[in-house]
């Protein structure tokens, strides 16, 4: 799938310039939101229904006003699980009074930090009070930040990094506001102030008209009250050129890109790139290796490459090449940097590029929609395409492929974990012993393995392995029972309905895979199962399920199956796994043979202090 603004000009004016759309498949669903603030917030609402039109009709926009420290109503105007998310908005004049700057005595240094500690303790009760709603429902919540005045008022020369200029003082807030959302989860930063920079503050600030601690975009919303002036006004809009509407429309365009990625909505999990005029300028066999080559374009995108791995997104290499010249001259190419152990999966030979690239799917367990190939050959990508319709494919515009792989949401993930973390350099070990497994018999590979499985039950959002479960979840598609996807609150929710998650973490003689499995249960039923690609063919889903039946004690287990166009894994698991179905629901049967999966020993961790954890074989 080529992106949807190939042939486009970047404008660096337009909303989509922070979050390129060029990886879309589709929008995100919304259903709808909940916004808290004052003045910046009500332009925030009449953004969403004046410049974004066409989102008006998916969903509604709640906006409470609110300013100081008033108590949020008890009754919202509609149910709580009907918002997506909320949006908190802090006016600065309530944690940064003008009782604390007009008045102040610039001699008294002492007098500006205890006014910033007043501040401190002001935005932690804010904060507090307005969070009612994630707290008690775990709503994911997106907060704004304060806009930093564009010039200390007091003047140029005075010390710049001093409480005693407003701007620094604002950037101080803004800080302690970033430390104070990190603290907790499924809350987020949305940085207006950088946007306000990325467009030019001149274009939207308001501090050359209002107060200071006004901080919100400028408008002519007082003109007016000053029509019976001796001289005609004419409004501020038209004495200076202004984007206000332009700036709205990035905010919300980046808190929808915030929830996309902490939805993981369509996310890339590999990038498959080619060599010659992709990663370096020129054709390596023919131009050699030269500075030029390499610097400018080609150094950024090999720092991008690199965040992405950090990330845990996997690289491949696709490139009709000579291995043996590429192997001898890579270490000379990036100088150490950028390494061909950072690539899963290398095919660098003379086959056809789409081959190569289902072999590289194959060994790696992901489908093409779940991947990105890069190529600077048209024919080469069109070939590709035809032959991986779903494949999202970039290398038309060369000069514009660092950006979208650093700032696209499909390529962004909400936390990095010790699982992702290790993805690549676990997948690297694991590739050669499935091609060890083809010359010996099923049994005895798996036998040899000496597979480990632990496993502890999540109750609780609050569990230190949450967010890792909470990622796989929301990120496997093949083995995925349902194709479910879950928000923090429905996992609060079915936490508190008495439901957990049954979760493994997986480890052999050569890798520790960390937590790749997880059955959801509730009143023996089990809600999904699911298991991570990366360990598809050891049969840990038959250690998983002898697990759960082990702790039924006999009790009759039904389940959930959803087939999804992308979940053929696991078609067969409950039918091959002694179950029966019976209308909608699959039913163990307790006097089918259970199955085995001998090759796996497991412990058990329990979930209470002072349990003791139990080893056995599955």
């Amino acid at each position: 799938m080529e992106p949807k603004n190939r042939n486009s000009v970047s404008d660096p004016c337009s909303f989509q310039y922070r979050a390129p759309i060029d990886l879309e498949i589709d929008e995100i669903e919304i259903k709808n939101i909940l916004l808290l603030g004052s003045c910046l917030a009500n332009c925030l609402w009449m953004g969403l229904h004046t410049h974004l039109p066409t989102l008006r009709a998916k969903y509604k926009i709640d906006h409470l006003l609110i300013n100081n420290i008033a108590p949020l109503p008890s009754k919202l105007p509609r149910p709580i699980q009907e918002y997506s998310f909320q949006i908190i908005q802090p006016p600065l004049r309530t944690v940064f009074p003008e009782s604390f700057f007009l008045r102040c005595d610039y001699q008294d240094t002492k007098a500006a930090k205890k006014a910033f500690k007043q501040s401190v303790k002001l935005l932690e009760l804010f904060l507090d009070n307005v969070l009612q709603y994630h707290r008690k429902y775990s709503l994911t919540t997106f907060i704004t930040n304060f806009l930093v005045p564009q010039q200390n008022p007091l003047g140029r020369l005075f010390p710049k990094y001093d409480l005693r200029n407003i701007p620094f003082y604002v950037e101080e807030l803004n800080r302690h506001l970033s430390a104070l959302i990190e603290e907790r989860n499924n809350l987020y930063l949305i940085d207006i102030n950088e946007i306000a920079a990325n467009f030019g503050r001149r274009y939207i600030q308001d501090d050359v008209l209002h107060i200071s601690n006004h901080g919100s975009v400028v408008e002519d919303s007082d003109f007016a009250f000053d029509l019976r002036r001796i001289e005609k006004p004419t409004r501020f809009s038209k004495q200076n050129v202004l984007n206000t509407s332009g700036f709205i429309d990035a905010i919300i365009h980046e808190i929808i890109t915030h929830y996309k990625i902490v939805r993981q909505h369509h996310s890339v999990k590999i990038v498959i790139c080619d060599l010659d005029d992709t990663l370096w300028r020129g054709v390596l066999a023919e131009d050699g290796i030269h500075l030029v080559g390499l610097e400018g374009w080609p150094l950024g995108l090999l720092e991008a490459l690199l965040v992405l791995k950090k990330r845990g997104i996997l690289l491949a290499i696709a490139s009709k090449n000579e291995e043996k010249l590429i192997i001898q001259k890579w270490p000379e190419i990036f100088g150490g940097h950028l390494r061909l152990d950072d690539f899963v999966v290398r095919k660098i030979n003379w086959k056809e590029k789409a081959e190569n690239i289902g072999e590289i799917l194959n060994e790696v367990h992901l489908l093409s929609s779940s991947a990105l190939f890069i190529d600077d050959n048209p024919l080469e990508r069109e070939k590709v395409q035809l032959a991986f319709p779903e494949m999202r494919v970039l290398g038309a515009n060369h000069y514009t492929l660092r950006k979208i792989l650093l700032w696209a949401p499909e390529l962004q993930v909400p936390q990095i974990t010790h699982e992702s973390h290790q993805r690549t350099e676990s997948l690297r070990k694991r590739i050669p012993q499935a091609k060890q497994g083809m010359n010996i018999s099923r049994k005895k590979f798996l036998d040899s393995l000496k597979l480990n499985m632990e496993s502890l039950r999540i109750d609780s959002i609050e569990h230190p392995d949450f967010p890792r479960a909470y990622e796989l979840l929301n990120k496997t598609n093949q083995f995925n029972t349902t194709g479910q996807r879950w928000r923090y609150e429905e996992c609060r929710l079915f936490f508190e309905k008495k439901g957990f998650f049954d979760v493994f973490k997986v480890k052999d003689k050569f890798t520790n895979y960390g937590l790749v499995g997880i059955v959801v249960v509730k009143d023996y039923h089990l809600v999904q199962v699911v298991m991570s690609c990366r360990v598809v063919g050891l049969d840990l889903e038959k250690g998983m399920l002898v697990h759960v039946l082990n702790h039924a004690n006999g009790h009759p287990l039904t389940a959930n199956f959803i087939k999804t166009k992308s979940n053929l894994l696991c078609h067969t698991f409950f039918s091959d796994s002694g179950f029966l179905k019976n209308g909608k629901m699959w039913c163990y049967d307790p006097l089918s043979k259970k199955k085995s999966a001998n090759h796996i020993s497991v412990d058990t961790i329990p979930t209470c202090k002072g349990g003791k954890a139990h080893s056995g074989t599955a």
